[in-house]
């Protein structure tokens, strides 16, 4: 019978080297398991649409002051701590399918041209944050 506690049961032990092990081989071949990396967010950008803050915003509306230019962070499928809520709603789905090994050019090859990476954005109309995502060979602990 193949439960969820099968599967946990089996990576309990495992090490990482998929290799290392004939029956972990098979296992792993028979369910398809992905082992989840972490996936790296660089800040690249901050900005203000000044045209659009100076129509809808408040006064002395400035750029994000949650993020930082530079900035990095590690997330998998949980957001990571620091990181504004609202920029993780809007990036979540890129980060979990790069996570999950989404590794092909993203949509229909018009978009990034790096496998593994995706430009992102927050969801801030006036203030929106431009972040990078890369997958890494960082495997995700539970």
């Amino acid at each position: 019978m193949f439960t969820f506690d099968l599967i946990n049961e089996n990576l309990k032990n495992y090490d990482g080297n998929i290799e290392s092990s004939y029956p972990k081989i098979i296992w792993y071949e028979k369910y398809k398991i992905l082992i989840m990396k972490k996936v790296k967010i660089t800040i690249l950008k901050t900005t203000l649409q000044e045209d659009l803050a100076k129509e809808y915003g408040v006064d002395g509306l400035s750029t994000c002051p949650l993020m930082n230019e530079g900035q990095v962070f590690y997330a998998d499928y949980a957001k990571p701590d620091g990181f504004c809520d609202e920029a993780w709603k809007a990036i979540y789905q890129y980060v979990f399918a790069l996570a999950h090994g989404a590794s092909d050019i993203w949509y229909y090859s018009d978009w990034i041209k790096t496998p593994g990476v995706a430009i992102v954005s927050c969801n801030d109309g006036l203030r929106p944050v431009i972040m990078k995502l890369e997958s890494t060979d960082i495997e995700s602990k539970p």
